[in-house]
C-alpha cells in the first residue's frame, strides 16, 4: 500500500480494509489471534498476529503469562476498533501466515489505498484462508 492514494474504487477498497481491521479486532477479542511477534524497522514496529485461524497455535507458559497476552490483544483490539492501528500486511511462513498490525502509534504512516497492490493482497487472502479452510474440512466445502 502506499500513503495517501486517491482515485476510482479507492472508497470501496478503504471500507474493506477498515473491516478487515474490525475482523481482525473480533479475532483478537475471541482469542483467534494473539500477538505473536514484533517486526522493527526503522523508527517503527509492527505486531505480527497468529492464532488458530492462521495456521499457528500459541500459549503462554504460566496462567500468569496468558492473562497478560490477552490483555494486550485486548489493548490491540482496541486501538484496531478506534483505527488507530490498521492492517497493514500478511507474513507467510511454512505451514501459517500471520497477520500485521501498525500505524502511526507505533512510529509507522497511516496507510492509504493503491489499488492493485490491494488487489494482490485480497487475493493472496483468500487463498490462504480457502487452503486452510479446506485443510480443516478435509476438502469439502
Amino acid at each position: 500500500m502506499k500513503s495517501g492514494s486517491g482515485g476510482q474504487g479507492t472508497a470501496a477498497i478503504e471500507a474493506l480494509y477498515r473491516g478487515l481491521g474490525l475482523l481482525t479486532a473480533a479475532f483478537l477479542l475471541t482469542e483467534q489471534l494473539k500477538i505473536s511477534g514484533v517486526f522493527l524497522s526503522s523508527g517503527a514496529f509492527s505486531l505480527s498476529l497468529s492464532g488458530p485461524v492462521t495456521g499457528y497455535q500459541m500459549f503462554g507458559v504460566t496462567e500468569e503469562a496468558n492473562q497478560w497476552m490477552y490483555g494486550m490483544n485486548v489493548i490491540t483490539a482496541f486501538l484496531l476498533i478506534l483505527d488507530e492501528l490498521q492492517v497493514i500486511g500478511t507474513y507467510i511462513t511454512s505451514g501459517r501466515f500471520s497477520v500485521v498490525v501498525s500505524g502511526p502509534l507505533f512510529g509507522g504512516i497511516r496507510m492509504g489505498v493503491y489499488l492493485p497492490e490491494t488487489q494482490e493482497f485480497f487475493h493472496d487472502y483468500q487463498d490462504i484462508l480457502l487452503k486452510y479452510y479446506l485443510n480443516q474440512n478435509g476438502g469439502r466445502r
